[in-house]
């Protein structure tokens, strides 16, 4: 895209130019001549903002069962009780898995609670959910859980600029020495952290 330079150089008055009703100086353009070429890279992005997030609720035995290869956010379609509810934090993604069926994810065993202060038209805490993602995504997901061992398991629900997200996860289910070698990890790692902050070792 082309545009005017206000540089001082260009103008040919000696003077800083300034944006109009702003007052701030303009800067210098680094190429001569009249018009000089700006890309998108160039161009400042008054769009972009940093996402808002807040944690409603996480899976934390999926991590102990299950060895994580990938990680996905998926939209999740739900009912007017469910999102008061999930707001008021009454979410239990323990049971929680993921079933693809027809080229479409399915959340199952996740409980929402029922949202107290509904007198009707409530919705079933048990209800299976359908899953949002994009046709590229739920292709991946479909070939890899074709391949031996791998499933899809819920690990957080979460508020994303005000809009509810669920983290899934690609995984592999853990053999028990497995988990005990985990549980042994995991114990070691809060004692070092322990020692270091006691000591204040950095």
């Amino acid at each position: 895209m082309y545009l005017p330079c206000a540089c001082w150089e260009c103008r040919g008055d000696g003077k800083p130019a300034s944006v109009e009703g702003k007052g701030t100086k303009s800067r210098p353009s680094p190429y001569s001549g009249r018009w000089f070429i700006t890309t998108p890279a160039m161009m400042p992005d008054f769009t972009r903002r940093s996402a808002i997030y807040k944690l409603v609720g996480q899976n934390k035995k999926a991590r102990m069962d299950y060895e994580i290869e990938e990680t996905l956010e998926a939209g999740v379609s739900l009912k007017g009780t469910e999102v008061k509810s999930v707001r008021l934090g009454k979410v239990n993604l323990k049971d929680g898995h993921v079933k693809l069926e027809n080229e479409e994810a399915f959340l199952h065993g996740v409980h929402i609670s029922a949202y107290p202060f509904a007198h009707y038209d409530n919705h079933d805490p048990e209800r299976v959910r359908r899953l949002l993602l994009h046709k590229r995504e739920l292709k991946r997901l479909v070939g890899k859980v074709q391949q031996k061992g791998f499933t899809v398991v819920p690990l957080k629900i979460y508020f994303k600029n005000n809009k509810i997200k669920v983290e899934i996860a690609l995984a592999k289910g853990r053999r028990v020495h497995d988990k005990r070698e985990e549980l042994k990890r995991r114990a070691e790692k809060r004692e070092m952290d322990r020692t270091l902050k006691k000591y204040r070792v950095t």
